[in-house]
């Protein structure tokens, strides 16, 4: 044990950490598109009836942790995001929108001795119908990244301090098709959901001269996520109310993950052979769980609160957040 711990510190295994983080956190933004997607054409969501055109903005915070396994650490990261966009209903029920915004994750790894900064600009569109009660809603984003690692090592006599700055991409496109039930005041609907999440990250050099400082090229990794499950709402109105002004909510789903769990980084010291280090695995297997209010302030104001949670033995994910919609 007391030998691996140098090799621990040595690995920079937090440059694949950084990956895994950064598909992993990708779900907020794929759940914040979708949810838009989805507006208006259910109760809870519901503006009024006919076409037109909404602008909106949301507040997510979130903390998590990847558990690491038998030859990674755990990561324990939180961050927080806002977004904004505009989307437009047409008479048909066809929603389409864009998207952007912006955030931060900050990350540590305790038993590797490092620490992450991630600044986060997204861009992101969504489309959404729904038919005699079968909804299909689609989107994709693109996000760019700027990532600061910085690790110690320090073992033996031999101590230093070492930092990169580097960029990353995340692309992810995704899609999700339902049916709902129900009618005004309940409402029901199972759904499924598939999501292609890649990240690359560019290549970095350690800045220093210590003989620990790593160096890497370009890399990448590909994540594969299909969630099956189920939401609810509950939508209340007053005795001598037609139209809801307060809206519950509660989901339940299994979420499966595929392709690069692990993110590999091939990296080296100066002048030696590279070496593959991988980095805190995503969870294969996880359940995930959302609550949520609506309440409708005006007739052209929503204000939305809600819970995202995902849980599993190698790490858990809880967010929070507020979305504000003005309908014209």
């Amino acid at each position: 044990a007391l030998a691996g711990k140098p090799f621990d510190q040595l690995s920079g295994e937090a440059h694949g950490s950084v990956r895994s983080v950064l598909a992993d956190d990708s779900r907020h933004l794929r759940n914040a598109a979708l949810s838009r997607a989805r507006t208006g054409l259910d109760a809870f969501t519901a503006q009024g009836t006919g076409a037109g055109f909404s602008v909106w903005a949301d507040y997510q915070s979130r903390g998590a942790a990847l558990q690491g396994d038998f030859n990674t650490a755990y990561t324990r990261y939180d961050g927080h995001q806002w977004l904004v966009g505009g989307d437009y209903q047409l008479e048909n029920g066809l929603r389409i929108g864009l998207f952007g915004g912006s955030g931060r994750l900050d990350g540590n790894i305790g038993h590797r001795s490092s620490k992450f900064e991630v600044r986060n600009n997204s861009l992101g569109l969504h489309v959404g119908g729904r038919w005699n009660g079968f909804g299909v809603f689609a989107g994709y984003t693109h996000g760019k990244q700027d990532i600061d690692v910085k690790r110690t090592v320090n073992f033996a006599g031999f101590s230093a301090g070492l930092n990169s700055d580097y960029s990353a991409k995340t692309r992810q496109g995704f899609v999700e098709v339902g049916y709902l039930f129900g009618g005004e005041r309940f409402q029901a609907e199972p759904y499924l959901q598939y999501a292609d999440v890649r990240v690359k990250t560019d290549g970095f050099k350690e800045m220093g001269s210590s003989p620990a400082a790593l160096g890497a090229v370009g890399q990448s990794n590909d994540l594969k996520v299909t969630t099956g499950g189920v939401r609810a709402s509950l939508n209340l109105a007053g005795s001598q109310q037609e139209e809801t002004w307060l809206s519950l909510r509660a989901g339940l789903g299994y979420r499966h993950a595929s392709g690069d769990l692990s993110a590999a980084s091939l990296q080296s010291f100066n002048g030696s052979p590279a070496f593959t280090v991988l980095g805190a695995p995503v969870a294969k297997k996880a359940t995930v769980a959302d609550l949520g209010v609506a309440a409708r302030l005006s007739a052209r104001s929503l204000l939305e609160v809600g819970y995202s949670g995902q849980y599993a033995d190698e790490g858990n994910d809880h967010g929070a957040h507020a979305r504000f919609t003005f309908k014209f």
